[in-house]
């Protein structure tokens, strides 16, 4: 099965790492953040940890993955870095800010010192040579890293042509701002799908439980083919946002929910979102609306309400790949070796080629316990086929 090539951000944490992570998670990767901070044996776990989570990730930014680069290069061959970096004047008030005099195990073991107020000229020296290291180690090898500056601009325009990947309809995720907003929702939209999916529609057994890698996959799926939709709600807001006024009835919080609510319902009807104000509305100051923390908050829950249902297009709409991911279902049910995976795999895209809408989802639903013959007994009853056994 062909997977694109893991993406590990190797900048260290205040270089725009989390702008990264957002940008990743709309360009449809499911991403791992920090780990160990708090753990005092972070210099023997860390590089397990890492290869652990890497195999179920499809990328990995901020600390420690920075310091495990080379590693992380040896084990994952043709994997693609992400340098993110900024002014270390910068970069170093934002530290120190940050973590203040906190006691942090993993800075032990990555900066020679627990804390960064008071040893900041320790932590510049660090990350200055960390960057030259990272940019020397990949001189020979300038398709397999990207040195990216988003405090300065950079964004789609870079990142996306060294992933391969189409640049989106959406503004680059920068952090702290509308477009952050709207990533961070995309993000929690796959994990609430994700959550859905493996609750509702593939429940494992402690035998057989599925990959999260699987069940993320085919919730990115799904938002992705809903998520151009939202775009337009987050768009119309937005616009709203900077003319510093929205049109809604006059009262509380609760007029913005309303709007909201009626943006999605013409959405889901296929039609523009709204940006007008309602009949016999007054405008309302943004500034009256708690400075627009009730609209964010609305709009999370309506994102929500938007993907309450989503995940039953598993079952109604032809995704893209979905036979690739039913075969990676099947692979991880299965013995490796079993002599009928062939024949299985044949079905299976078979199954998904003549089925105006597939039933894969509701199949395996009631098959995931099953043998292998079984399986094949079922698939071919559905497909009316006869195939040698």
């Amino acid at each position: 099965m062909h997977r694109p090539p893991k993406v590990f951000g190797i900048g260290f944490h205040k270089t725009a790492t989390s702008s990264l992570a957002n940008a990743l998670y709309v360009l449809g990767y499911n991403v791992c953040g920090y780990f160990g901070n708090d753990d005092p044996e972070i210099a023997q776990t860390a590089l397990p940890t890492a290869y652990d989570l890497a195999d179920r990730f499809d990328a990995a930014q901020d600390m420690p993955w920075p310091v495990l680069y080379k590693e992380l290069d040896a084990r994952y061959p043709g994997s693609k870095f992400v340098l993110t970096v900024r002014p270390t004047e910068k970069w170093i008030k934002s530290v120190v800010k940050h973590f203040k005099q906190h006691h942090i195990d993993s800075h032990i073991w990555i900066y020679g010192v627990p804390t960064a107020l008071g040893y900041e000229q320790v932590y510049i020296d660090r990350y200055e040579r960390h960057n030259r290291e990272v940019q020397d180690y990949f001189r020979d090898r300038p398709d397999d890293l990207l040195v990216m500056d988003i405090t300065k601009g950079a964004g789609w325009a870079e990142l996306c042509p060294f992933l391969g990947s189409p640049i989106p309809d959406v503004p680059f995720p920068l952090q702290n701002s509308a477009d952050q907003k709207s990533s961070q929702l995309l993000q929690r939209g796959t994990r609430f799908l994700q959550y859905q999916l493996e609750k509702r529609i593939l429940p494992a057994s402690k035998e057989n439980h599925m990959p999260r890698t699987v069940t993320a996959a085919f919730a990115r799926d799904i938002l992705h083919f809903h998520y151009a939709g939202f775009a337009d709600i987050m768009t119309a807001v937005q616009r709203l946002t900077d003319a510093q006024f929205l049109a809604v009835m006059p009262g509380t919080g609760r007029s913005v929910q309303q709007l909201l609510k009626t943006q999605i319902e013409l959405e889901r009807a296929g039609l523009a979102a709204l940006t007008g104000q309602p009949a016999g509305a007054d405008p309302v100051e943004l500034a009256h609306v708690d400075d627009a923390v009730i609209l964010w908050t609305n709009l999370r829950f309506a994102w929500r309400a938007y993907l309450a249902n989503a995940d039953d297009d598993l079952v109604n709409r032809r995704l893209p790949g979905q036979t690739e991911y039913v075969w990676e279902m099947v692979m991880h049910l299965f013995n490796e070796g079993s002599a009928r995976q062939a024949q299985l795999r044949l079905l299976l895209e078979s199954f998904n080629e003549q089925l105006p809408q597939p039933d894969f989802l509701q199949f395996f639903h009631e098959a995931h316990r099953w043998s292998p013959g079984r399986v094949m007994a079922g698939v071919r009853q559905r497909l009316g086929a006869i195939v040698p056994a």
